[in-house]
Parts: structure tokens; C-alpha cells; sequence
């Protein structure tokens, strides 16, 4: 798989960090953020980004806030959701605003990258 170019918004520092030593050893290029808030930012202001993983529950901006801001200005970024609320993720919200995967905390470094190769090989089909 080619490198990409992914937004990591993640609250908890240890699994924002695991989650940018996973995808940076990977070859990926990442930006991170402590928030949605600055998640939105960062999305704003980079151009080339393929994917978002992003938290739910995060102060300042929520998860579902910030992805519903993702999605109304570029429907095309596909977004994880990494949920330590398991099956309360709404499914109607993720058809809505463009979620394609949940992947369930705790989680593991090879079902992070099965989803990101997933989610990259169905974009590039599309």
C-alpha cells in the first residue's frame, strides 16, 4: 500500500500516540489532533488528506460534530470512528455523514491497518 495521508483526532494522549506510531511505521503521514475542535482545523487546512479516525467523545467539539462538519465540506473522505461506546453508535448517523467503520476500543495494531487498507482499497474502487 502506498502511503497516506491521515487525520488522527483522538482525546486520550496514549492512544493518540499509539495510533501516530502505528500509522507513521507504517510509511503514512499523519496529523494529529487532541480534539475536534483542532481536528476541524487541521482538516481545513490540509488539502490531501485520505482518511480521518477520529474519537466520539472529546471536549470542545464532539465527535459527532466535527464529523458532521468533515462531511458537509468534502463528502468524500472516508472516516473510522474508534468508539470505546461500542454498539451505541448510531448507524443512522454514520450513513448520514460518511462513516465507514467503527473499529471498538480497546483495539489492535493489525485491525487498525485492516481497516485502513480496507477503507483506502474501497476509496480507490470507488
Amino acid at each position: 500500500m502506498e502511503p497516506v495521508s491521515i487525520l488522527v483526532v483522538e482525546d486520550e494522549e496514549s492512544i493518540r500516540e499509539g495510533l501516530i506510531q502505528a500509522f507513521t511505521g507504517a510509511g503514512h503521514n499523519v496529523l494529529e489532533a487532541s480534539n475536534g475542535a483542532e481536528g476541524l482545523e487541521l482538516f481545513f487546512n490540509e488539502e490531501n488528506l485520505d482518511i480521518v479516525f477520529t474519537d466520539l467523545g472529546m471536549s470542545q467539539l464532539s465527535g459527532w460534530e466535527m464529523i458532521e462538519r468533515l462531511h458537509n465540506h468534502d463528502s468524500s473522505i472516508p472516516i473510522v470512528v474508534l468508539s470505546g461506546w461500542g454498539d451505541d453508535v448510531n448507524l443512522e448517523m454514520m450513513k448520514k455523514f460518511g462513516v465507514v467503520k467503527v473499529i471498538q476500543k480497546p483495539f489492535s495494531i493489525i485491525e487498525l491497518h485492516t481497516a485502513l487498507y480496507e477503507v483506502i482499497s474501497l476509496k480507490k474502487t470507488a
